[in-house]
């Protein structure tokens, strides 16, 4: 079965809001266990460096398109 994967977006430096309540480390902790566990489930996972908008958007694109997605 032909899948598109996971894109895992590097995290920014977080900024605390009402949504976002969680400090770096914990961040960090998500991060690494949410990645683990979907390889751990057979998922490919990409990682997408941090960018601009744009130049994620387009890393993001050209990876779907080079996998037949697009």
């Amino acid at each position: 079965m032909l899948t598109a994967g996971i894109r895992f977006l590097t995290f920014l430096p977080l900024q605390l809001d009402h949504a976002r309540t969680e400090d770096d480390k914990t961040a960090e902790f998500l991060d690494v266990w949410l990645e683990r566990d979907y390889r751990a489930l057979g998922y490919e996972v990409v990682r997408v460096p941090a960018m601009t908008i744009e130049e994620r958007t387009h890393l993001i694109l050209q990876n779907l398109q080079a996998r037949g997605f697009l």
